[in-house]
């Protein structure tokens, strides 16, 4: 089966990304099912209620979420949340070798993220004079089906079939979310280059935490390790074995220019991480938002905000006053990207093949 180029972004829900229910523990104890954390990041509360029967996600299940969800928006986000595709595809786009093993660790991983329940609640109202909090809480699902073919080999280990149609339905919250577009774009050379699934999943959780609600991304972030701990999902409360378990991803971010610098300082509960991020070419997720407004595919809007970063504001701007004409399907010429000179209000709308295509009525788009 011939080799599909590897993405250039990879695309995730945001809110999942921050609850932290996946662990980035390479491994965790089977036997805890049930646990509940609650943690403040960035001014956001979370808290967290988990049933898990078969374990915790952890390790590659980062990855796996995020190759289902890339699938699912490079699917136009259907409506019925259901993603075909194979565990071959499914492999290939994680990074994982060719082998028994890895269709063992897909079939093991999609089973634990489909198997997890989790109940998000959200604070309505501080303490009063009786102690009482309030909170919403509503119950999600990353996954809400998944059909495959299996097998055993002589050891008795279960793989996935690779050519087979592996089918995966999104949890109904995770997909609409997805579709309206709250969501993440994550940097394909970078998840790539990063070689320990733990480095991979704390670079999505800082991705996540850093994005301001307006799309802007901060430069820096400072958070109390004691919080920190429960929104990367570290079982151990020991400040040096959290240390400990952050220091080799560090390192790769470190190494890989994701960050700039990284620092824990303080003892205890008083203890505090802190991120100075590096710049990278990945695309302003505003720019993305105002060009999915104009109807373009997530896929496209996060590759041209990427590549002409200077020229999306005003090509939009020039889309919106067309107004009624742009009925059906119209195009924001690559041109107007491209150019540094004034471009004439009176450019047209034409259909053609160099430019980029804006479909109002398909693809994920908010």
């Amino acid at each position: 089966m011939p080799k599909k180029p590897k993405p250039n972004n990879f695309h995730d829900e945001l809110n999942f990304a921050r609850f932290g229910v996946i662990s980035m523990h390479s491994r965790i104890d089977r036997e805890v099912t049930s646990w509940k954390s609650e943690f403040t990041i960035n001014g956001r509360t979370f808290r967290i209620e988990a049933i898990t029967p078969e374990g915790r996600p952890h390790g590659i299940d980062t990855d796996t979420l995020v190759a289902v969800e890339t699938l699912f928006v490079a699917s136009s986000c259907p409506e019925d949340n259901w993603v075909h595709t194979t565990a071959y595809e499914m492999r290939e786009l994680m990074g994982l070798g060719n082998n028994g093993d890895s269709y063992h660790r897909l079939r093991q991983s999609l089973r634990r993220l489909y198997l997890t329940s989790v109940i998000v609640g959200r604070k309505t109202s501080v303490a009063n004079a009786s102690g009482r909090v309030t909170w919403d809480n509503v119950g999600v699902r990353f996954l809400e089906g998944i059909r495959y073919r299996d097998a055993e080999d002589a050891n008795a280990l279960s793989m996935l079939d690779g050519e087979a149609t592996l089918s995966i339905r999104l949890g109904e919250q995770l997909a609409a979310s997805i579709r309206n577009g709250v969501s993440q774009v994550l940097d394909g050379q970078l998840l790539h280059q990063l070689e320990q699934p733990p480095a991979r999943a704390l670079y999505r959780t800082l991705q996540a935490h850093r994005r301001q609600d307006d799309g802007t991304l901060l430069d820096q972030l400072r958070v109390p390790l004691a919080e920190w701990r429960l929104a990367t999902g570290l079982t151990t409360e020991r400040t040096d074995l959290v240390r400990r378990a952050l220091e080799a991803a560090h390192d790769e971010l470190l190494a890989n220019r994701y960050l700039e610098a990284v620092s824990i300082e303080g003892r205890g509960k008083k203890a505090y991480a802190s991120y100075t991020f590096a710049e990278r070419g990945a695309a302003d997720p505003a720019l993305v938002v105002l060009l999915r407004h104009a109807g373009v595919t997530v896929s496209r809007a996060t590759a041209l905000a990427a590549q002409h970063p200077e020229r999306v504001e005003e090509a939009c701007g020039f889309w919106k006053a067309a107004g009624p004409a742009r009925a059906a399907r119209y195009v924001i010429p690559a041109a107007w990207l491209r150019t540094s000179s004034r471009i004439q209000a009176n450019i047209s709308f034409r259909k053609s093949s160099s430019n980029l295509a804006v479909n109002v009525s398909s693809g994920c788009r908010s």
